[in-house]
């Protein structure tokens, strides 16, 4: 096989995708995500298998241990909720897929005030969000941190009626920090499978998901209709939400003004003539989610070959910031490099023809706002549950133990190939109507 295989069209019938992933990159279009993800999860998926817990977090559970405060067999009417808390203390894409939970709640539940523990990397988005009354972060390394003191301190005296536990990690802390934050409230998470006996010691609804068929903002989402009922309930499920702030618009203004680079939604008359642009991410919160400088300067000297039309736009971690740097010097205009805070990626992705990014945050703040999104995995099951939600994509996709590194430039410049004659054809069809 070659350095990548285009689904379904060059996929062999009855292939090993674990050999075949190795080596080579599969690209999954958007048009035939559904079929592709039933294909990976049945060669990845395997049931749960129930865990022994030891004797002593079987203790711990039994102490944590509270009775319900509303039949758990029952949804909890809306008018009994004053106060809720969320448990959200981890990444910042987390944080955007619980969007349309928050959105629901403070229309179904408009009463009450709605809170958020959140974690230093996400609390920015919870800073400006108008759904969240009281937000407080804490460190989200598992290890205690002076930064839980204060939340405790700040968050116990709330006397919350209702706590969704939505951290995908360390069940066993999400349950000590409800019970110490929220002592008389009812407990909501999502399921586990392997050991819902030992949480639903603690953890008063269990909200079923789909592994491997369904988003996770689908499953957030879902806690919220499942637990609560209301007269005014959303009818569907909000979009994705990300925040739009002034001093991050004008600082991404001035960025493309500087380079004469094109805004589409600016009122600005350069900035709607400027010159169109994509933005590629290097990297995102862990290394293996990452591109090697030699991937990434290959990546954007390919770019820069194929569309010759585009400006390239290199964003990255503060970890990868030198890398970006050094890119956009070596190759020069009009490949420039942006480092800001998270709030300006909003902003500078929202008018980019398309985004790279092995990043999911950003794939997340793409799709929130209908922009194209080429992504780079190297995990099924991330393909299947953490795709771009309802919007345009291509997803490259390598299952090697060096992560992101091993995906091939080749690969992820016929995917951005691939994506532009995807936009081309609606764009056609859409005249033609």
């Amino acid at each position: 096989m070659g350095q990548y295989i285009l689904f379904p069209e060059e996929l062999p019938t009855n292939s090993d995708l674990n050999a075949l992933l190795d080596d080579s990159a599969l690209i999954i279009p958007s048009t035939h995500h559904d079929a592709a993800r039933t294909l990976l999860r049945q060669q990845y998926y395997r049931p749960a298998e129930q865990k022994h817990p030891s004797l002593v977090k079987r203790a711990v559970y039994r102490l944590l241990h509270r009775p319900p405060r509303y039949p758990p067999d029952k949804k909890i009417p809306a008018s009994l909720l004053r106060r809720i808390l969320i448990l959200r203390y981890d990444g910042l894409g987390d944080y955007i897929l619980t969007t349309p939970l928050l959105q629901w709640l403070k229309h179904s539940v408009p009463h009450a005030e709605i809170d958020v523990l959140t974690s230093q990397r996400n609390d920015l988005l919870a800073t400006v969000d108008p759904h969240v009354c009281v937000h407080v972060p804490i460190c989200d390394r598992p290890q205690f941190h002076p930064s839980a003191a204060r939340a405790y301190t700040v968050l116990r005296t709330r006397r919350y009626d209702l706590v969704f536990a939505l951290v995908n990690n360390n069940m066993t802390r999400q349950a000590f920090t409800s019970r110490v934050l929220a002592a008389n409230a009812d407990y909501v998470t999502i399921l586990n499978g392997r050991s819902a006996a030992l949480y639903g010691q603690v953890f008063h609804r269990q909200v079923v998901n789909h592994p491997w068929q369904q988003h996770w903002c689908e499953t957030y989402y879902s806690a919220g209709p499942a637990t609560v009922e209301s007269d005014v309930s959303l009818e569907t499920m909000p979009s994705l939400w990300v925040p739009y702030h002034p001093s991050a618009e004008e600082n991404v203004s001035k960025f493309l003004r500087s380079y004469e680079l094109q805004a589409e939604v600016s009122t600005t008359p350069e900035l709607l003539a400027g010159q169109q642009y994509c933005v590629l991410n290097l990297s995102a919160h862990d290394q293996e989610r990452s591109l090697t400088a030699p991937q990434a300067l290959k990546t954007c000297t390919m770019l820069r070959e194929r569309f010759p039309h585009y400006a390239v736009i290199i964003v990255s971690s503060p970890a990868h910031r030198t890398m970006g740097e050094y890119l956009a010097a070596q190759l020069g205009p009009p490949v420039y490099y942006y480092h800001n805070g998270f709030l300006e990626m909003i902003p500078l992705l929202r008018s980019a023809q398309w985004v790279i990014t092995p990043d999911t945050a950003l794939v997340h703040v793409a799709a929130a706002q209908h922009v194209p999104v080429i992504g780079l995995y190297h995990r099924p099951l991330t393909v299947c549950e953490w795709y771009p939600y309802r919007t345009e994509f291509q997803i490259v996709l390598q299952c090697n133990p060096r992560g992101i590194s091993a995906i091939a430039p080749e690969a992820i410049i016929f995917a951005t190939e691939h994506m532009e004659a995807m936009l081309s054809e609606h764009k056609r069809q859409a005249e033609t109507n």
